[in-house]
């Protein structure tokens, strides 16, 4: 085992002791030196690991959950639509984690809001991906940019969801992935160029 993968063992390790402890906690250095502890790690090696602090923890964190969602996908009943595929797979990266988990993270994300909306179109981008697309032209950006308002919204419900097994949060996600499906549409026929007048004179 060379020392990139032992790391990133220690990085995995160190993200499943964030996840227990931060109900309980901010992400502030209290919260990785409580991590560190569970892990049995020398109080900073945290810094070795993330030599880029706190932001390059968190975004690391969020992949991890970027990563148990596909992997629970991958086991999940392949669905023949492109919006159900969606709908599936932003229930199971919303849910994965406690409301508090999300309600923690929106915190930190309120004040780096740049690096929220990375690591937020990462996640969408990812979904997408399941989901099957491959565009690379414009489509690419309006997909996701349109699910990224979704995956907030969706995110910021569930964290104030008081229904029994969060069954609210999954009727919000099946509406809003309805409503962006008829955007895009909406959107296509608008950039279609067969729809520009002048265009429709030279066909």
């Amino acid at each position: 085992m060379n020392i990139q993968e032992e790391h990133h063992i220690k990085k995995i390790s160190f993200v499943q002791s964030l996840l227990e402890s931060l109900p309980f906690n901010e992400w502030n250095n209290k919260l990785l030196e409580e991590a560190e502890e569970k892990c049995g790690f020398a109080k900073g090696y945290s810094l070795i690991i993330f030599p880029n602090g706190l932001p390059e923890i968190i975004e690391f964190f969020e992949s991890y959950l970027d990563n148990i969602m596909l992997e629970s996908l991958s086991k999940q009943e392949v669905l023949s639509k492109i919006r159900e595929k969606i709908s599936l797979a932003l229930r199971v990266r919303i849910k994965s984690v406690l409301p508090i988990i999300h309600s923690k993270n929106a915190a930190y994300f309120a004040l780096n809001s740049f690096q929220g909306t990375e690591v937020a179109f990462r996640s969408c981008d990812a979904i997408w991906k399941y989901a099957g697309d491959q565009s690379i032209d414009y489509n690419y950006y309006t997909k996701r940019g349109l699910l990224l308002s979704v995956y907030v919204s969706s995110i910021l419900f569930y964290i104030q969801d008081q229904s029994e097994n969060y069954i609210d949060t999954d009727k919000f996600i099946e509406t809003a992935v309805e409503n962006i499906v008829k955007t895009f549409a909406q959107m296509k026929k608008l950039f279609d160029p067969s729809n520009i007048p002048i265009v429709r004179m030279f066909t």
